[in-house]
Order: C-alpha cells, then sequence, then structure tokens
C-alpha cells in the first residue's frame, strides 16, 4: 500500500469516485485505486479500479481538484467507515496530493503512507493528517422513473407503428 485514507459516510448511497487535490502528477503514471469497508486496508475490498494517465500535470498556482472514477459504485451505508487507498504507485511521488495538517479534518479519518512529510520532518506510519479528498457520490434513478421511462418508449413505439400502418394502408 502506498497510501489510504480512511473516513466515516456521511451519507447513504453509492460512491462514484474520489475527488482529490492534486499537485502533480509524473506523466505515463498508474496507481490502483481501492475502496475498503473499515478502517484501513484490512477489511473487505469492495472495489478497485485501475487509473492511467499519459500526461504530466502540475501547477504553479497550487493544487488543484480532480475526480477520479471508480469503475463500479460501491454502497455505503451513513455511520460506517470506509478507506480508500493508493496502490502499486510507480515512481516515487508519482502522483502528489495535499494533505491537511490539522487534526481530525474528517469525522473517523485516518491516513496513513508508506512515508510522508510532516512539518517536523520525514515520517511513516499514520497519523493525524488527513488527505484534503471529497466522496462523489452518483445518483440512481428510482425504479419508478425507470418504468414510466420504459412505458413512455413503449407508448412511442406503438404509435409510430400505427402511424406507419396508417401510411401504408
Amino acid at each position: 500500500v502506498s497510501a489510504w485514507q480512511s473516513f466515516q459516510a456521511g451519507t447513504s448511497g453509492l460512491l462514484g469516485g474520489i475527488g482529490m487535490e492534486l499537485n502533480y502528477a509524473y506523466a505515463n503514471g498508474s496507481v490502483d485505486l481501492n475502496i475498503y469497508s473499515g478502517t484501513g486496508v484490512q477489511g473487505t475490498l469492495l472495489e478497485s479500479t485501475h487509473l492511467a494517465w499519459n500526461n504530466s500535470f502540475y501547477s504553479s498556482e497550487g493544487s488543484q481538484w480532480y475526480t477520479l472514477q471508480l469503475d463500479s459504485p460501491v454502497e455505503l451505508s451513513a455511520g460506517s467507515q470506509y478507506t480508500f487507498s493508493f496502490e502499486n504507485l510507480g515512481a516515487n511521488n508519482q502522483l502528489s496530493y495535499t494533505v491537511n495538517y490539522s487534526q481530525n479534518a474528517y469525522l473517523g479519518g485516518q491516513y496513513m503512507q508508506q512515508g510522508y512529510w510532516m512539518p517536523d520532518g520525514y515520517q511513516s506510519g499514520s497519523t493525524d493528517a488527513d488527505m484534503n479528498f471529497q466522496t462523489v457520490m452518483v445518483a440512481v434513478p428510482e425504479p419508478s422513473t425507470a418504468a414510466t421511462v420504459l412505458l413512455g418508449l413503449g407508448f412511442l413505439a406503438m404509435a409510430w407503428r400505427r402511424k406507419a400502418a396508417v401510411a401504408r394502408g
């Protein structure tokens, strides 16, 4: 594991990705974004998405927010603990994200990196700091909405067939 961040879900729903405040990324990079239940990477793996990019980016004005989209949404339950991790980073510092050094920036959050820089020097293990991140939830239409759309399409198809039959007729 290169780095992980735990968090407590504030709402129930489908997690579609993680918004990250990134400083830079080297060209031709890749990382696995994994989502686990519980705190840390010992819990059940819920989703693993391989992310790859060709172009590097760097912002001289500071960090920028990017959304890292999951291949498959993950069901979250409000109040439960989850962890996302960046694993299999290639080069050292291949992907640089912003860290919030104030304690308890996120409810139930814990940040761990194999090595990280704190104001008092290079550290390893977990810390009270947190990655600057946002959960990106996705909307799912209610079953009644999907049924209404399908019913409407069915009526349109029937009207089209009737019109075509009258025109031939």
